[in-house]
């Protein structure tokens, strides 16, 4: 295992992939969805290779950010486009067609700068003011500690799963302050990368390739601007609600994170499906017809999967559109509205899930075979499916005591410490 602050990182990237003024006045969402499908095939293209690096390829990242993407939710005050969630789910899942775990890591990439928001002004100023965008994984698990000191905090701690720190630029790390006969309180970090240390585990079956590496920070002192009131960012309540003028500043984050999070699953779900309806069409006897003799039990696989991956896609968005119409409204959801939207995210990415494992049963052993993008898919949808934020038991649970009103606000709060990402 490697353990280094250098060797297990890409270079830090600079300001050549930039866009001046004037290319970023002119994106669309049109455009970037356009972008984002020449990026799925390049991401293709690089997808065994990153698998084996066991990060995204360097070009793949650096495409996004020729392509503009990541200004996506920056605010427009610093010289961002402050596009809506549709628009994020098109290009992130579009991306996940070609690659999941470049799309996983691209979708937090991209989330993260309307955390960023949620800073204190000062904070703001300072990071926009050097970068067009942050390239910034967010971690809470486990959260480090954090001791009060003069002017800000002393951070120490050991995080895993930070997604995306193989090319990042900042890191947000969680962690608790404990104050004297005060209950702790979490907050969130921000720090250059440089300042901590990158420990190389990221040794796994599926999303692979995101680099999801963990970090280490000892006796580090942060400044007190530099740290936000993790309930506050979580419930879309920090800064950005009373600096920015779009809505969607005011979006609930820890919904944000299902939506960025289950937006690579959809994807991956969609192009697993493709791929296996071409396989179909290809590797069947040709009848009398002219037309493939494709066996009446394939076609029925073929239809449940894409039904499920369309089901899976039509949740996640309706999902998305609720949660926007809240922001939109100026709206604050209490937890337990935050868990019934959240709930049918958890159910799309449930749907997926079933797609996946529908044309893996169906798809022959060849599609097992290690450059076939059907196994690929599988293992990548199944991956994500086990994040936290989707173990379906505790959702369920929490959604029947809501149904039953049984569930109490600090069993929601408790469920919903952990996701930010």
């Amino acid at each position: 295992m490697n353990i280094s602050s250098i060797s297990s990182r890409a270079a830090s990237p600079d300001a050549s992939d930039w866009l001046d003024e004037a290319e970023v006045a002119k994106l669309t969402p049109a455009m970037l969805v356009e972008r984002a499908r020449e990026i799925r095939d390049l991401a293709a293209s690089f997808a065994q290779e990153a698998e084996r690096m066991r990060r995204p390829a360097d070009a793949v990242i650096s495409a996004m950010r020729r392509a503009g993407i990541f200004y996506h939710f920056v605010p427009a005050r610093y010289g961002g486009r402050e596009f809506g969630l549709q628009t994020f789910i098109d290009i992130v899942t579009t991306v996940a067609e070609g690659c999941a775990s470049s799309a996983w890591v691209m979708s937090f990439y991209m989330q993260h700068n309307l955390l960023l928001s949620q800073f204190p002004l000062q904070a703001q100023e300072e990071i926009f003011s050097k970068y067009p965008y942050v390239l910034a994984p967010v971690t809470t698990a486990p959260p480090g500690k954090a001791v009060p000191v003069d002017g800000g905090y002393r951070l120490s701690g050991y995080w895993k799963y930070t997604s995306g720190v193989v090319h990042a630029n900042w890191l947000m790390l969680a962690a608790f302050v404990e104050r004297n006969n005060v209950p702790a309180e979490m907050r969130l970090f921000m720090l250059p990368v440089e300042q901590a240390r990158v420990i190389d585990k990221w040794y796994v079956d599926g999303l692979a390739a995101t680099g999801s590496q963990d970090v280490a920070v000892d006796n580090l002192i942060v400044p007190e601007h530099l740290s936000m009131e993790f309930e506050k960012i979580r419930s879309g309540v920090g800064h950005g609600k009373e600096m920015q003028q779009s809505h969607l500043f005011s979006l609930a984050v820890d919904v944000l994170l299902n939506v960025s999070s289950s937006s690579p699953a959809i994807g991956a779900a969609r192009a697993c499906v493709g791929h296996f309806r071409k396989r179909l069409l290809e590797r069947s006897p040709i009848g009398a017809d002219g037309k493939p003799d494709i066996r009446p039990s394939s076609m029925a696989r073929l239809a449940e999967a894409t039904l499920a991956a369309e089901t899976a896609e039509l949740l996640l968005r309706e999902a998305a559109d609720r949660a926007e119409a809240a922001a939109r409204a100026r709206q604050t959801l209490t937890a337990e509205q935050r868990l019934r939207i959240r709930s049918h995210i958890v159910y799309a990415v449930k749907h997926a899930k079933k797609a996946v494992q529908i044309v893996s049963d169906a798809a022959g052993t060849s599609a097992h075979s290690l450059d076939n993008p059907i196994q690929r898919a599988v293992r990548d949808v199944v991956m994500i499916s086990s994040h936290t934020v989707y173990d379906w038991d505790i959702a369920m649970d929490l959604l029947g005591r809501v149904l039953t009103d049984t569930v109490s606000e600090n069993m929601l709060l408790h469920h919903s410490a952990g996701q930010v990402g």
